[in-house]
């Protein structure tokens, strides 16, 4: 047998088990509220026989206990209200007759001797023709309500293992959509990248020799980082750097960049290269000798991520630009990722434009 087959066995056999030990349970708490004597044929009990009076009660109620997992597989095979309805009808009352009367006729001999049906004169054969005559009524009585708990237990399995199945969906869907977002992020990055070479190559080979290299470099550490669901926020500031220096190389050394952060941030976990469409954003807007910096810090249970440049004054990237579109998947990645508890703000403060995202804190070893 596989491995797989024998999960199957295995999970089949526990909830066996516990079907059992369910039925068990309710079957002591059923038989100690109705330990009273049958009227059955047999001496009157002496005073103070708690023992034979509480057996009397239990035997059967543990005789349905018993029977329990194969009421269950009948429920399972077939509902109570499956239709046609004439054939789920017909098939449990045969059922409940024929385990009503296998079990009255299998318990006979203890019933006997609970009962003394011996020592009263009582044959064995003439007992079980007194129980099928009055207990099977009864026991198919117990056979409908055994059926119909094991009818709501399926019921409520099924519901179970529909919303597991429904989370199961949600949760791929969920990864398939990020994928999409960063298939959608990283040709577009590529993209600036190569272009930023491109400039130079006929004009200043020695410069795009450099810029070449240090393309790579980047490259190399965005397919790394966006391989990963996240990444500390030392790596995505390393790829901020390198992303800047690339910038810096294509347009001088006028353009500043800073990153400002303590060093108890560098631990936090962030999604992959999430800075990179609002480092690309501000690289955009910003003048030509002024200046971007990534700002971080700690707040609470919060991590507050600010990319800000002293640029022309635009709070937004251009309509249908590239960085618009990696804006807009950034605030979609992040809904994604944390629903409501994270956000992507843009806004001007005096001389500058400010990107903000704020998530929530977390580091490694952390549950999500």
């Amino acid at each position: 047998m596989n491995r797989r087959g024998s999960l199957r066995v295995s999970a089949s056999l526990r909830e066996t088990l516990f079907v059992w030990a369910a039925a068990f349970a309710v079957a002591t708490a059923l038989g100690v509220v109705d330990a009273l004597p049958l009227d059955a044929p047999g001496p009157t009990l002496e005073p103070g026989a708690v023992a034979l009076v509480l057996a009397r009660g239990l035997l059967p109620w543990y005789g349905w206990a018993a029977l329990a997992p194969l009421v269950l597989m009948l429920a399972e095979r077939v509902p109570l209200a499956s239709r046609p309805l004439w054939r789920s009808t017909a098939v449990h009352m045969a059922a409940g007759i024929g385990l009503s009367a296998l079990k009255l006729v299998v318990l006979a001999p203890l019933t006997a001797v609970l009962y003394g049906w011996g020592t009263a004169g009582t044959d064995l054969p003439g007992g079980i023709r007194w129980l099928l005559a009055h207990r099977l009524l009864s026991n198919v009585v117990m056979y409908a309500f055994a059926a119909t708990l094991a009818t709501a237990a399926l019921a409520r399995r099924d519901a179970r293992e529909r919303a597991l199945a429904a989370s199961r969906l949600e949760a791929e869907l969920a990864r398939a959509e990020l994928q999409l977002l960063r298939a959608q992020l990283e040709p577009h990055f590529l993209f600036n990248a190569l272009n930023a070479v491109t400039a130079y190559v006929r004009v200043d080979p020695p410069r795009a020799e450099r810029m070449l290299a240090r393309v790579s470099e980047l490259l190399r550490l965005v397919l790394r980082l966006s391989a990963a669901d996240d990444v500390s926020l030392a790596d995505e500031l390393a790829l901020a750097e390198r992303y800047a220096e690339v910038h810096r190389m294509r347009f001088g050394d006028g353009l500043a960049f800073r990153v400002d952060a303590p060093a108890e941030v560098y631990a936090a976990r962030v999604p992959g290269v999430v800075l990179q469409p609002l480092l690309e954003n501000a690289f955009r807007h910003a003048s030509p000798c002024g200046e971007v910096s990534v700002r971080a810090r700690h707040d609470g249970g919060r991590l507050v991520l600010a990319v800000i440049n002293t640029g022309d004054g635009s709070t937004a990237a251009d309509a249908g630009s590239g960085s618009a579109v990696g804006l807009a998947n950034t605030r979609a990645r992040l809904a994604r990722l944390y629903g409501d508890g994270a956000r992507l703000t843009l806004r001007r403060e005096e001389t500058a434009t400010v990107a903000e995202i704020v998530i929530p804190w977390r580091v490694e070893g952390d549950g999500r």
